[in-house]
């Protein structure tokens, strides 16, 4: 039955996590702003300044520093992969490792950020301290770009980040097939992923540093995107599979997973910047940055494309194989 259902499971799990998407933010955006005040008068302040500090800071541990941590090790693995080639001990590892540096890229930085710029959703201590205007999560917020890069609410990046720690469970259900004792690991690191990146999405509400659809939208815009990158994007399933029929990965350019997060992250700018430039245009004073529209909207297209014929090429062997 397993085998009947393995071309079934990327897609119903995707949907699974758009349905849980759809009825968590229904269920909260109609009390976000009372909820949100709540937690943070009722705030855990050791919760709070745990998730809130990091090491990189000079501060003391952080509970979003082991999962930095753990994306370093996973790029240097990578590069050690790529640089020693077939000889080196990574090797065997070397779609694994480049699946979660696209992840960490394209869905850990490049979604957050291209969305913080375009929604520009104000923060909750904004809207408590200074009296900027409360904004739902689908609408767009007062701040612009030219105002401060790093004011956007919407969506979460600490939780975002720590929902990254998922591909790891990817990572052990890729190997699930040929050593039972992975499915149940993966599915227990899933539990462990959600329960901590729930604390970190808590932690960031009490804070007053966001409001709770920030947090859903971290967790789940960041989770679909890797299960995305997984299933489809890299075909990790297929390329673990061609690995251990041929001993060796599809002949690909050198560090194409790199190249392609690099493509993905212009996709997401031009995204961006055509937003920006759609706004701009009804905002007095910037209309010339309504120039962004026209050259978001070609950079999207550029890199976009570029996406489509790297990721065809590189995966050329595997699906001539394959089909």
């Amino acid at each position: 039955m397993s085998n009947i259902l393995q071309p079934f499971r990327g897609p119903l799990q995707a949907g699974l996590m758009g349905v849980g998407f759809a009825v968590s933010i229904t269920a909260v955006q109609g009390s976000d702003k009372a909820w949100s005040f709540w937690m943070h008068e009722h705030r855990w302040p050791a919760l709070v300044d745990f998730m809130g500090r990091t090491i990189f800071e000079g501060q003391a541990l952080g509970g979003g520093d082991p999962v930095v941590l753990y994306l370093l090790a996973a790029l240097i693995g990578y590069y050690l992969a790529w640089k020693n080639g077939p000889a080196g001990r990574f090797y065997r590892h070397r779609s694994l490792l480049g699946f979660v540096a696209v992840s960490a890229a394209c869905w850990g930085l490049g979604i957050v950020h291209a969305l913080k710029w375009a929604v520009g959703r104000a923060r909750p201590f904004e809207v408590l301290f200074t009296g900027a205007p409360f904004t739902a999560w689908h609408d767009i917020g007062p701040h612009f770009v030219t105002e401060g890069i790093y004011h956007g609410s919407f969506p979460s990046g600490h939780t975002a980040q720590a929902a990254l720690l998922l591909t790891l469970a990817y990572v052990l259900a890729a190997g699930a097939e040929h050593r039972a004792g992975l499915r149940p690991a993966a599915w227990l690191w899933t539990a462990v992923c959600l329960l901590f990146t729930t604390a970190m999405g808590a932690a960031r509400v009490m804070a007053l540093s966001h409001w709770l659809t920030d947090v859903i939208a971290g967790l789940f815009f960041t989770w679909i995107g890797i299960h995305a990158s997984y299933h489809w994007i890299l075909k990790v399933p297929a390329q673990v599979s061609f690995f251990r029929k041929t001993g060796r990965w599809p002949q690909a350019p050198e560090a194409w997973e790199l190249r392609l997060s690099a493509w993905l992250l212009g996709t997401l700018a031009g995204f961006s910047m055509a937003v920006l430039g759609a706004r701009a245009l009804f905002r007095p004073g910037e209309a010339l940055l309504g120039l962004l529209l026209p050259a978001g909207t070609g950079l999207l297209i550029v890199c976009f494309n570029r996406c489509r014929k790297l990721r065809k090429k590189a995966l050329r062997e595997m699906e001539g194989q394959t089909t």
